[in-house]
């Protein structure tokens, strides 16, 4: 279904429209239906309207209105009457990818629900701090990096690390890349009021994180390529967009960051999203994620082989482009891109061909007709194959309850034994804080 606002059909004009003049601009461009809507304040009171027209009708389909007590209350009422509107335009209307199959591929997996954190985290990675085989959860909130031990079942905490409040952590990896036995994390961090790149690299020692490098002007990322070996790229700023055109292969060693080269990635892809593996049968191949969410395969060539329907690795991760790249009339709008979630790549079926593995949120009603609002109330994640034309589910997680943050697939004991650990965020209400829960799903060979 496509849905285009009127204001980018109808740019001349910035008065209201009555029907009959939005009928016109439907019938040029196309459309069936018209949504039509406002919120209005009177004694104290907020007021929510909405109708639906179809174009050869004289009366409306759908009409509708809500009050709001309070200016607290006005977001919650428009998602009620957005799940009202659903139910007239949505409801006979599914992804071409959302199929019998995908519906019935739910994989055989034991899963460990682990308590409730009493914190919001936005990233997780795993890391083998002693080389015992047995990963330890690292994970992060807006502020600061935590360390949890995956072998308690009350997830022990063994330690954290506070980052400056002016930071804003967005991304989490770990990797040995200076090859001296121990993991290093890789924390890409925003300074909330320049919007400028403040990354960090931490490791741990003797209990505790330790600082190696800060304000770094990286994005950070742990890419591990089709041969498995873990390769650290990073990705800097310009003056005006959030992303160079070239991302820098580095290599981390005596405390220092050199870049080794830069390269090209695939047109209109940035650090977080795109991969590279054996998706499909014709070699090498890409897979990236559009700013609008849909998943694309491109070939070596970056010629495209498939575009889904379906959204995938939506995230609440806002970034706003750098203030000095503004340059704007008071009355515009601020540029924004909502950072995608991970993209995961292995061959998990051992087939000599790589799957994909990403999450898939299910929005509440009316949560994507905003731009700058965005609520999910649960998800999947789900592993993806080429079947020769396009991506199938090979499997899915059971649903997950809230907003799926992150998520990372590892082998937790070193002998095979894959999991997908998954954060999930509860929101936060007039009577509770923002808490998280992690659930380890290991897949049943």
């Amino acid at each position: 279904m496509i849905v285009k606002d009127y204001r980018s059909m109808n740019m001349a004009s910035s008065a209201s429209l009555n029907i009959e003049q939005s009928k016109k601009i439907a019938r040029d461009n196309g459309l069936t239906l018209i949504l039509t809507g406002s919120v209005s304040i009177f004694g104290g009171q907020y007021s929510i309207d909405a109708q639906i027209w179809a174009l050869n009708e004289q009366k409306p389909r759908f009409s509708h209105s809500l009050t709001a007590s309070s200016e607290n209350d006005v977001i919650p009422k428009i998602d009620e009457m957005s799940q009202a509107i659903q139910k007239v335009i949505c409801k006979e209307r599914f992804a071409p990818e959302n199929t019998r199959d995908e519906r019935e591929t739910i994989g055989a997996f034991t899963y460990q629900i682990f308590p409730e954190l009493n914190i919001a985290i936005n990233s997780i990675t795993v890391a083998d701090i002693n080389q015992d085989n047995f990963p330890e959860l690292v994970a992060a909130d807006d502020h600061s990096v935590y360390m949890f031990d995956f072998a308690t079942d009350s997830l022990h905490m063994m330690g954290y690390y506070n980052a400056d409040r002016t930071h804003r952590i967005i991304w989490l990896d770990a990797a040995d890349i200076d090859n001296d036995q121990k993991p290093e994390f890789y924390v890409t961090a925003i300074h909330k009021l320049s919007r400028r790149l403040v990354s960090f690299i931490l490791t741990w020692d003797k209990d505790a994180f330790q600082v190696r490098l800060q304000d770094e002007p990286f994005y950070f990322r742990c890419f591990r390529r089709h041969d498995q070996t873990v390769h650290l790229i990073g990705q800097k700023q310009t003056l005006e967009n959030l992303f160079s055109k070239k991302i820098c292969m580095l290599q981390y060693y005596n405390n220092k960051l050199i870049v080794d080269k830069t390269q090209f990635i695939p047109p209109n892809s940035h650090f977080a999203s795109f991969h590279q593996g054996q998706l499909t049968d014709s070699g090498k191949s890409y897979v990236i994620i559009r700013d609008n969410n849909r998943m694309e395969i491109l070939d070596a060539s970056f010629r495209s082989k498939w575009l889904s329907q379906t959204l995938y690795a939506e995230s609440k991760k806002i970034l706003f482009f750098p203030k000095d790249s503004s340059r704007k009339a008071p009355h515009e709008n601020e540029k924004f891109l909502y950072l995608n979630q991970r993209i995961l790549v292995d061959d998990v079926d051992q087939d000599h061909m790589d799957e994909i593995i990403v999450s898939k949120q299910h929005a509440s009603s009316g949560s994507r007709l905003f731009q700058r609002y965005r609520h999910f109330d649960s998800g999947i994640i789900t592993c993806l194959k080429w079947n020769g034309m396009h991506m199938v589910p090979l499997w899915k997680t059971p649903e997950i309850n809230g907003y799926i943050s992150d998520y990372i697939w590892f082998d937790r004991t070193g002998k095979k034994n894959m999991c997908v650990a998954v954060s999930a965020i509860s929101e936060k209400s007039l009577f509770k804080s923002a808490s998280s829960q992690i659930i380890l799903f290991t897949l049943i060979k």
